[in-house]
């Protein structure tokens, strides 16, 4: 993982890592009690990796972002948001 992560840094696109991270971290974390908790997390994984303009932006297809986009919305925090 290290030399991965070193890779990517060289290729100026270590974000993808950081947000693979990120929504493992989600889906290890769930647990029904405390969606509230988890939909704070998952709105700050989507604004800092999947929204337009994120700072730390991966390059998914706007189809995904924006389904993503429209189940935050709609409070639909599931563990199979991202």
């Amino acid at each position: 993982l290290e030399y991965f992560a070193i890779h990517l840094a060289n290729e100026h696109s270590s974000e993808n890592l950081d947000f693979y991270e990120s929504v493992d971290h989600f889906h290890h974390e769930w647990d029904l009690d405390h969606v509230n908790a988890l939909t704070n997390v998952a709105n700050k994984i989507f604004q800092l990796y999947v929204a337009t303009n994120a700072p730390l932006a991966v390059n998914l297809p706007s189809k995904i972002r924006l389904k993503t986009e429209e189940r935050l919305k709609q409070n639909d925090i599931k563990r199979d948001v991202f």
